[in-house]
């Protein structure tokens, strides 16, 4: 069965005639699990909003799988939903709080398990690496109201993220369309504690006269995360009148 708590003994035959049982040894038997591969789909976790399911296999009649995130060869229990994940049938399945302090809502992370037989723990099961890269926030208002009225300088747009997250993106929505802004600095990196600026120049071809929708994403590696809150702002530049 691969799991549980065993007592073995031994007899010697002779002929066709049996010992007495020998000496009893327990033995407990507990082997690792297995993570089901990809996680949420991709591996790729970007709305932070619910947590996100690990699933996978153990040894039918296993008590528990324990979830670490792992560096190195460092294990830090994750906190899960159920506390205690049991097995059923040989399956097991919990849910993972992406923002838990563990892996702070950024990172690229190595998950394993390890199932356990009373206080006995298996060897790791296989390793699964996921990114998790939250949606960040956006200061509103912009420009104190939200209404840009001086264009002879870029306005500044702020927000939070992360802690850790590499890179934000602003951009204009328009319906379903994302425009991405030019902003400064080019690549938005947020600061140790995930709080980060830019400035935008509203003369830009992305924007000019009218009202206008700005969402950021954040990025890590390659992986973009589900769109901010939206903001919505007003430019109108002052016209000019021909002299003479």
């Amino acid at each position: 069965n691969a799991a549980g708590t065993f007592v073995l003994v031994a007899q010697a035959k002779e002929g066709s005639t049996l010992s007495a049982n020998s000496n009893e040894v327990t033995i407990t038997i507990v082997c690792a699990p297995h993570i089901n591969d990809p996680i949420d789909g991709d591996n790729k976790i970007t709305d932070c909003t619910t947590p996100f399911t690990v699933s996978g296999t153990a040894a039918a009649g296993t008590d528990e799988i324990i979830l670490y995130k792992k560096v190195g060869a460092t294990l830090t229990k994750l906190d899960t939903s159920p506390v205690t994940i049991t097995v059923t049938n040989g399956a097991w399945s919990a849910t993972v709080d992406p923002t838990q302090v563990a892996l702070n809502a950024a990172g690229t992370f190595v998950l394993v398990a390890q199932a356990k037989e009373g206080s006995t723990l298996s060897a790791n099961s296989n390793e699964v690496t996921i990114t998790i890269v939250c949606a960040p926030h956006i200061n509103d208002p912009i420009d104190g109201d939200n209404k840009i009225t001086d264009c002879t300088s870029p306005f500044t747009v702020t927000g939070t993220s992360a802690p850790g997250t590499d890179q934000i993106i602003l951009y204009k929505k328009v319906g379903a369309t994302l425009t991405q802004l030019t902003t400064s600095p080019a690549t938005i990196a947020p600061a140790a504690d995930g709080t980060w600026s830019a400035t935008v120049d509203p003369t830009q071809a992305a924007l000019g006269a009218g009202t206008f929708v700005l969402v950021g994403q954040a990025k890590e590696g390659s992986t973009l995360s589900a769109k901010s809150n939206e903001v919505t702002i007003t430019i109108v530049c002052a016209p000019h009148i021909n002299d003479p």
